[in-house]
């Protein structure tokens, strides 16, 4: 019998005293794609980390081709044919395609030209990766692995930030390499890719495997019960009562405006946006990528391509987009893309990356110190309020949590802030189906609080259960809005195009 590619056995990981994985055992067979799945803090993470030679187990033994490996670094886990592809963008935006595919090997392989070939990039290569998209810059990632002749890939949330045709487009990718008997392990909370790319899927909780079994044999009911099943039971959310809002539970919306946009227009692209949000509504924003989300939103906070025409009021106040400062001053908080890379502090704790902008609001009266005691008992309510994972994390390094948790300390620094209108880009990135619905619930929070929430996302389902308005952006123009019962997924994906 041919043993497994891949062979992970009994392994625990503790760090400090969280249990990340208690005596998980998962295998993968050879050309074999296998699901990843599980709520944010089931270890999924961990265990990709210590395949890929990112971390090392405390006990337990892994196993390649039936050969027992203990991999000691990255670079040792590449020679041996393993290879990662994180969740969070690592690239050097100022290189070349090119020189990021070759990054940190002695020479230029042959096969650069057949691997950007297979990934789409052959066009690009001397084209700079800052001048890409974050799905190019994501292909980028998997070419430099691939070039290094891998056995197992390891994907991480490949597809946190593509199109359909680009997801489309990916599939492809990872189903020639099973054919040529690479395998794969596919880390998604998106389930409906899981049961679309994945020969089996592994589901995990609390550190521990608790599903393994053919997707031709699981449905999407069965899948979303492995990841409510490996929900904390002490929460309400594992019994199925998170609420799932829709336009239709929508309450308080008022007709006075809390932000306007007329006409705004940035050397990023073509077109103008006008836009309105009112008080108490959650409005979703989408478009294929590279429609102009992202510079929309950073144009209107005051960062990114400069503004070359129209106007932004934020109630009676006309703001003149400059400075996050000066947008702040106007009631206007921004929630960017791309937590790890713009909005935490590697090696800070949870509390001092959340209380970070708001920290001189809790001084001491008459003293320049901060009430630190205050500043804990703020963020670890929040924290909490948010269900985030461990119940510790306050005083963890933000970089120890997953996903999902440490986009609940980004969220909690925003919500620190007084502001009268709160814009978030891709805020459900990268966490699951839990975590999903609680950041919903927060955006409705605000919205009832009277704010104007302005939602940015390349996935229609998520703003389609959420949202009470959808705008669709092309090219910078805001082309459709949909409402009520026009509001469904494939309205919204046809609007796009």
């Amino acid at each position: 019998m041919t043993a497994p590619r891949l062979a992970v056995r009994e392994v625990t990981k503790t760090y400090g005293g969280a249990t990340a994985l208690r005596d998980a055992s998962i295998e993968v067979g050879r050309g074999e794609i296998v699901a990843l799945v599980g709520h944010n803090g089931a270890g999924k993470s961990t265990i990709s980390k210590i395949v890929s030679g990112y971390t090392r187990p405390d006990s337990g033994t892994l196993t390649l081709d039936g050969r027992v490996v203990e991999l000691r670094s990255p670079q040792h886990a590449l020679g041996e044919g393993v290879g990662l592809v994180p969740q969070q963008l690592a690239v050097v935006a100022s290189m070349t395609v090119r020189q990021n595919l070759v990054l940190g090997l002695r020479s230029a392989p042959r096969d650069v030209g057949d691997v950007a070939r297979r990934l789409g990039l052959e066009h690009r290569l001397d084209v700079r990766v800052a001048d890409l998209g974050p799905a190019a810059q994501r292909l980028v990632m998997i070419g430099r692995t691939l070039l290094r002749r891998p056995r197992l890939l390891i994907l991480d949330e490949p597809t946190a930030a593509f199109s359909a045709p680009e997801t489309a487009r990916l599939f492809e990718i990872v189903r020639g390499l099973a054919e040529e008997e690479i395998s794969v392990v596919y880390i998604s909370h998106r389930l409906e890719e899981v049961l679309q790319i994945a020969d089996r899927v592994i589901g995990m909780s609390q550190g521990r495997v608790i599903a393994d079994r053919t997707t031709a044999a699981t449905s999407m009911a069965q899948l979303e019960d492995i990841i409510a099943g490996g929900a904390d039971a002490r929460s309400p959310e594992a019994e199925g009562d998170v609420d799932d809002f829709t336009a239709a539970d929508a309450v308080d919306v008022t007709d006075r405006e809390v932000l306007r946009v007329e006409g705004l227009r940035t050397a990023a692209k073509p077109g103008a946006a006008t836009f309105h949000v009112r008080s108490g509504e959650v409005v979703g924003l989408t478009g294929l990528v590279g429609a102009g989300r992202s510079s929309l939103l950073n144009a209107i906070w005051g960062v990114g391509a400069p503004v070359l025409a129209g106007t932004v009021r934020v109630g009676e106040d006309v703001l003149v987009p400059a400075t996050p400062r000066r947008a702040i001053r106007r009631g206007v908080v921004l929630i960017p893309e791309g937590r790890h890379r713009t909005s935490l502090v590697p090696g800070m704790t949870s509390r001092e990356n959340a209380a970070l902008p708001t920290s001189r609001r809790r001084r001491i009266p008459g003293t320049p110190f901060i009430d630190r005691r205050r500043e804990r008992r703020d963020v670890h309510q929040l924290l909490t309020e948010l269900d985030t994972v461990p119940a510790q994390a306050v005083d963890m390094p933000v970089d120890a949590l997953s996903g999902g948790n440490a986009q609940k300390v980004v969220l909690a620094r925003w919500l620190l802030m007084p502001s009268r209108v709160v814009l978030l880009d891709e805020p459900c990135e990268g966490v699951d189906v839990r975590a999903r619905n609680e950041i919903h619930t927060v955006l409705r929070r605000l919205a009832d609080q009277g704010k104007g929430v302005l939602v940015s996302s390349s996935d229609v389902e998520e703003l389609v259960e959420s949202a009470d308005r959808i705008l669709v952006m092309r090219a910078g123009e805001i082309v459709a809005e949909l409402s009520g019962p026009a509001m469904t997924v494939e309205r919204v994906n046809r609007a796009c195009l």
